[in-house]
């Protein structure tokens, strides 16, 4: 009977403990774009209440805005990749007055938690950005019943390029949970971003150094906001028109020694990355696997259950899911001293309050 009463109570303290995490969210970008097509820097991504202001075409961007599309800089102390990630460079660009995306959400009353990306190395050297044919990711820990945490805005610079970027505007934040599930239970939420979906920030001439020298990010800029301020032709968030046919992006070398002579996404529709935003799965697996050392017919009934409380779990059901983990958990201490011993019963409790805190159950 002590042994039956201990195991309930860790069983009360582990799921208890869980109520204090949140569930798993990955977001992943993948450079779908052709060899010696574009790079993609430094993506930046915001979890919000669903108010925070990105941008708006036909409006002008923000120095938030404006530092990501120009420079791939956030401000982001913890991305420490290079190139620098600090919110500095040319004076009258970079200041007090003109802070970064990551001041800027900190900023924001209802904000959530935010990242910055890191680029892996591309095979042309020099660790600066997500290459063709890659991906980077980072993984949330989120609360679907936390008003703050409802929300995903993200945005993600184009290079070689004066000021070309993509990402979510003002009204266009995308809904992460409802109903207690991910995606309201659609799954994955996926994005193909193609060459119309580039936009221009409108802060910066497109001239790719041939008016301002050394202008251009990873192609031939030195310093962080060196440029013609605003675009002359339109000093509006925009849609990108596309490098110059000709041009130094297209026809030049870069640092590392790239070249993009098929990064002229402006035409034919080109392909230019996937975004996937999902559960994280598999905090069930290490319960469901602790069900080969029991009896068959205890792991049978177990497995079933487990099994459902799996397929809602990683489809982001999240309600529904901690609901069965808790019936799994009566049933395991139910059990415990009778179809389990009492070491079976700890171990598969230990593995049902890690499934718990990995999901946020309450």
């Amino acid at each position: 009977m002590r042994k039956a009463a201990l195991v309930a109570v860790m069983a009360v303290v582990v799921l208890a403990c869980g109520s204090m995490q949140a569930q798993k969210i990955q977001f992943s970008v993948h450079n779908d774009a052709p060899v010696h097509g574009v790079w993609i820097m430094r993506p930046w991504i915001g979890i919000h209440d669903g108010g925070f202001q990105t941008f708006t075409i036909g409006q002008p961007a923000s120095s938030a805005v404006q530092h990501i599309a120009e420079d791939g800089v956030t401000g982001d102390a913890a991305n420490v990749l290079p190139p620098p990630n600090t919110c500095g460079g040319l004076a009258g660009v970079y200041g007090p007055a003109a802070p970064c995306m990551f001041d800027v959400f900190n900023s924001y009353a209802n904000h959530g938690p935010q990242a910055t990306i890191g680029n892996p190395t591309p095979p042309e050297g020099g660790g600066v950005a997500i290459f063709t044919n890659s991906t980077v990711s980072t993984t949330f820990q989120l609360n679907h019943n936390d008003a703050r945490q409802q929300f995903l805005s993200y945005l993600v610079m184009i290079i070689p390029s004066n000021d070309a970027f993509w990402g979510t505007d003002s009204a266009s934040a995308i809904r992460l949970f409802k109903n207690g599930r991910f995606n309201n239970g659609k799954g994955a939420i996926t994005l193909h971003i193609s060459g119309s979906d580039i936009l221009d920030a409108g802060t910066e001439t497109n001239d790719e150094g041939t008016i301002v020298p050394g202008d251009t990010a990873f192609l031939n800029q030195a310093v962080n906001g060196t440029g013609s301020h605003p675009d002359a032709g339109d000093p509006n968030v925009h849609q990108h028109p596309g490098f110059i046919a000709g041009g130094p992006i297209l026809t030049g070398t870069n640092p590392f020694g790239a070249t993009f002579g098929n990064a002229d996404f402006a035409h034919n529709g080109l392909p230019v990355a996937t975004v996937t935003i999902s559960v994280v799965p598999g905090s069930v697996d290490p319960a469901i696997a602790l069900l080969s050392t029991l009896d068959w017919r205890t792991a049978q009934s177990l497995n079933a259950k487990l099994q459902n409380a799996k397929k809602a779990l990683d489809g982001g059901n999240f309600d529904s899911g901690c609901g069965m983990l808790g019936a799994v958990t009566n049933e395991v201490n139910a059990q415990s001293g009778k179809s389990l011993t009492s070491a079976q019963a700890n171990a598969l409790l230990g593995a049902l309050g890690d499934a718990a805190n990995w999901n946020g159950c309450q």
